[in-house]
């Protein structure tokens, strides 16, 4: 008898102790790879030159991407995403300072990066987890151009690559326990040069989203 309530006692003293291994261990937040596909709309923030008469100007593409990470606990996430951020095509008339005039029947932005982020949420475990991301990007611009100007038809082309701040804001929303849907919104930094005869080169794609993640 004696031994059974000794027993009983170790059980009820650790049982605590049994209870908090228990919910660790099935915690879904915890040591989990996701995956996710999302879409949405990006806004390459294009210069939209006075100089150009434009019949048609284009600074919206939509873009696509991969993503995956791993999360160490309700807290942190690292991350890494492929993007490509659509495309754009604008048109329009520039005339130099010599009057000759340069018809742009095609101006077009095609851009993609790569980020590499920690993410941190400041109140997880909810229905509705807000979060901000931090890190870097590497992002492509390829600007093409070509048009009609009075000696005959041209083009010109340029692409650059380079790495700039990135950053995000944006929120999981659960929808069961291993997946989410994310809403957010990312930064991408500037990308390029000014301009190429009056017509911007430069980029500073941001982009507005909606992502599935699986857990694992």
């Amino acid at each position: 008898m004696k031994n059974f309530l000794a027993l009983l006692l170790g059980i009820v003293v650790a049982s605590p102790v049994f209870a908090q291994v228990s919910l660790f261990q099935r915690d879904p937040e915890i040591g989990r790879v996701y995956l996710g596909l999302g879409s949405g709309v990006t806004d390459f923030n294009n210069p939209k030159f006075s100089s150009v008469s434009w019949s048609r100007f284009d600074s919206r593409g939509t873009p696509y991407k991969i993503l995956g990470g791993y999360q160490f606990n309700r807290f942190y996430a690292v991350e890494i995403a492929y993007s490509q951020l659509g495309k754009t095509d604008s048109a329009g008339i520039f005339t130099a300072n010599d009057g000759e005039a340069f018809n742009y029947t095609s101006s077009r932005h095609k851009s993609s990066a790569t980020a590499a982020s920690f993410r941190y949420s400041p109140l997880p475990g909810g229905a509705i987890s807000p979060f901000v991301k931090l890190g870097v990007s590497r992002v492509t611009n390829e600007h093409s151009l070509s048009g009609f100007r009075l000696a005959g038809a041209f083009s010109q082309s340029s692409k650059q690559t380079e790495t700039r701040p990135y950053y995000a804001i944006g929120a999981l929303i659960q929808v069961s326990e291993d997946l989410s849907l994310s809403l957010e919104v990312e930064d991408f930094g500037k990308v390029g040069s000014n301009a190429i005869n009056a017509v911007p080169a430069l980029i500073h794609p941001r982009t507005v989203s909606a992502s599935i993640i699986r857990r694992f």
